[in-house]
């Protein structure tokens, strides 16, 4: 939209140095021209286009002058596009930012205000510069931003409970040893930590608490070991058992033996252990099938695989301790047994009734009452390797 001064307009003024009054067939002084509305005068005395130094004391403002400017009345028709033109019109601009700058006719006073043209750029391929329109409309276009890297899965912290025996010993281990009759130090094998370290302060501290494996220890408390035996890297190695009680400690015990896929017998050994062992129990036996049932039973742990058969010596060597005890702490060989079921000898869990429950947990306790003599075994075992 262009704006012009109507040339029949010149100023002029009396001797007396007042304003002649315009003829009756004058037009106005400020017209509205066949392209554009007579919006000049408001631009050219904007601090916009005035090319002066640095003074905003008579700066235009198109919303405190639109009451006082007759020639602002003209706005009321415009449309809201032509508005807009008109504002965009009066941001400060260069001659050089406009590429159909041919159909405007900026101040003249603007003199060398404004950079001269220069040579366009052909480095481009002769590329159109960008007008300042597309400049603004750029800075409010949306910028697509590469989808964000996934990040890596973290990968799982390895656990105790619920993990099978081969899996755990790997990074939760103990070594155990025996005595032999020289007093030396052998070691057998090599157990979890959390059996470790609960079977020693259980054997020191609890063999004459009543009732100590048929008494459940604290929830929370064990909830607290639980986590302390299943965090990494010291799985519980440098616990120390202050503020927990003998019944926590049983109760986390028995709660990690029954958490394991498979009982410390496994599962393919079961039959075995049923079907050699099943006709000694339940009855008195002479010394000499006594002595066939011990027989049988070494050849069936020396027939474990070795990280079963070491924590099933160490079970038995544990519940043989306190089964001596019985007297005080009322722990029987049948209620350790009981206690510490399925965990020690059971098949699968859709297989078992209450007969084969019954076989499985005579079994176990016979084990119990053989528990030195296989110990010896194994000791002779082990010193002939």
């Amino acid at each position: 939209m262009s704006f012009s001064q109507n040339q029949d307009d010149a100023e002029s003024r009396t001797d007396g140095g007042g304003e002649a009054p315009p003829a009756a067939d004058s037009q106005p002084r400020w017209q509205r021209n066949a392209q554009g509305f007579a919006f000049e005068e408001v631009l050219m005395s904007s601090r916009v286009y005035r090319i002066v130094a640095k003074d905003n004391s008579d700066a235009f403002s198109i919303i405190g002058s639109a009451g006082r400017t007759a020639s602002w009345s003209m706005l009321s028709g415009l449309s809201l596009s032509e508005i807009s033109h008109i504002g965009i019109q009066a941001i400060p601009i260069y001659v050089t930012d406009i590429t159909n700058k041919e159909h405007y006719d900026f101040s003249p006073t603007a003199g060398n205000a404004f950079p001269t043209e220069t040579a366009p750029d052909t480095s481009n391929h002769g590329a159109a510069k960008p007008s300042r329109r597309d400049r603004i409309k750029g800075l409010f276009s949306f910028r697509a931003q590469p989808p964000p890297e996934p990040e890596p899965e973290p990968k799982p912290t390895p656990t105790v409970f619920r993990l099978p025996l081969p899996t755990s010993i790997r990074y939760a281990n103990v070594a155990i040893s025996r005595i032999d009759e020289d007093g030396v130090a052998r070691i057998y094998g090599y157990i979890p930590i959390i059996v470790a370290k609960t079977g020693v302060y259980l054997k020191e501290k609890a063999t004459a608490v009543e009732d100590i494996f048929a008494t459940t220890g604290n929830p929370v408390r064990m909830s607290e070991l639980q986590t302390i035996f299943d965090s990494p890297d010291r799985y519980g190695k440098g616990l120390v058992w202050d503020g927990y009680t003998v019944h926590d400690a049983a109760g986390i015990l028995l709660r990690y033996l029954k958490s394991l896929p498979e009982p410390i017998i496994p599962y393919h050994h079961y039959n075995s252990f049923v079907d050699e062992l099943g006709f000694f129990i339940d009855r008195e036996l002479t010394p000499e099938e006594s002595s066939q049932a011990l027989e049988l039973a070494i050849k069936l742990v020396i027939d474990m695989p070795p990280l079963n058969r070491q924590l099933l010596l160490y079970i038995l060597d544990m519940l043989h301790v306190f089964a001596d005890k019985s007297a005080v702490n009322k722990m029987t060989a049948l209620r350790l047994v009981s206690s510490f079921q399925p965990s020690i000898l059971s098949g699968p869990p859709d297989k078992m009734d209450a007969e084969a429950h019954h076989v499985s947990a005579s079994v176990a306790m016979l084990l119990v009452s053989y528990e030195t003599e296989v110990l010896e075994a194994m000791d002779k075992i082990l010193a002939d390797r």
